[in-house]
C-alpha cells in the first residue's frame, strides 16, 4: 500500500463511528491531469517512446531494472512493459493525440484499477465503510476525455478546470 493511504486508514477509522459511506476523490487526478508527474512527463512525450515513458514517470523505474533486483521466481520479462503498449495501442485506435489524455488514459487502464480502486476499497472496508468514487462517474469520465489539454494543466496548475469550478464553493 502507498504511504497516502494512511490517511485513508485514520480518516476510515474515524468516520465509521458516524457514517457507512463517503466520498473520495479516486479518479480525479487521471481524469483532469491532477498528478504532478502529468506535468513533466506531458512535457517529454513522445508518442514512439510512450510505453517506456510512461513506466518510468509511473513507477520511478525501468522494467530492466526491476527485473534486475528481482530473483527468478519474481521475473515477469516485459510483463509492464507488455501492458502498457497494450494500453496505449487502444488509445492510438481511437484515432486520437492528445499527449495529456494519452497520459491519463493509460493511468486509468492502469493504475486505478489495479492499484488505486483495490486500495480504496480495502483500507475503507476494513472499517466496513463503502467508499463512492463521484469522479469515476461514466458520464463524468466521459466528460474530461473531451476537455483539451490546457482545461487540465494550465499556468502550471493540475486539475485546472476542477479547480476553477468549486474555487467559490470551497475554502481556498
Amino acid at each position: 500500500a502507498s504511504p497516502l493511504h494512511v490517511n485513508l486508514w485514520s480518516i476510515s477509522k474515524i468516520a465509521s463511528k458516524e457514517v457507512k459511506v463517503i466520498l473520495h476523490g479516486q479518479g480525479a487526478d487521471e481524469n483532469f491531469g491532477g498528478y504532478e508527474w502529468y506535468q513533466t512527463m506531458h512535457e517529454a512525450f513522445n508518442y514512439k517512446k510512450a510505453p517506456n515513458q510512461f513506466l518510468t514517470y509511473y513507477a520511478g523505474i525501468q522494467e530492466s531494472e526491476k527485473n534486475r533486483l528481482l530473483t527468478t521466481n519474481f521475473k515477469r520479462v516485459n510483463a509492464s512493459l507488455n501492458k502498457v503498449t497494450e494500453i496505449f495501442q487502444s488509445y492510438k485506435n481511437l484515432g486520437q493525440q492528445d499527449n495529456l489524455s494519452a497520459i491519463c488514459y493509460i493511468a486509468f487502464h492502469l493504475g486505478l484499477p489495479e492499484v488505486g480502486l483495490k486500495e480504496v476499497d480495502a483500507v475503507t472496508m476494513n472499517f466496513g465503510l463503502e467508499a463512492r468514487v463521484p469522479y469515476l462517474n461514466y458520464d463524468l469520465v466521459e466528460f474530461g476525455c473531451t476537455l483539451p489539454e490546457d482545461l487540465k494543466i494550465k499556468f502550471n496548475s493540475e486539475k485546472y478546470i476542477l479547480k476553477e469550478a468549486f474555487k467559490n464553493s470551497l475554502p481556498r
